[in-house]
């Protein structure tokens, strides 16, 4: 069966958390959901990419934000 084998988030290019996963230790449902607290101190932009053991990944999700209003 396919699962999910790694999660990484990424800052301004930096990986800053990895979540990896074996067949032995997988999330408990398909849909789950993976938290990470962090206060940025300056403008950037926040990557997630997960990658299926099976599919593959469909690619990254960026996030683009600024620390304080113009």
């Amino acid at each position: 069966a396919h699962h999910t084998d790694w999660v990484i988030l990424k800052f301004n290019g930096k990986e800053i958390k990895r979540w990896d996963y074996a067949k032995d230790n997988i999330p408990a449902t398909e849909n789950f959901t993976l938290e990470y607290n962090m206060t940025p101190t300056e403008d950037g932009t926040i990557e997630v990419q997960g990658h299926c053991n099976l599919h593959g990944s469909a690619g990254a999700k960026t996030l683009n934000f600024k620390t304080s209003i113009d």
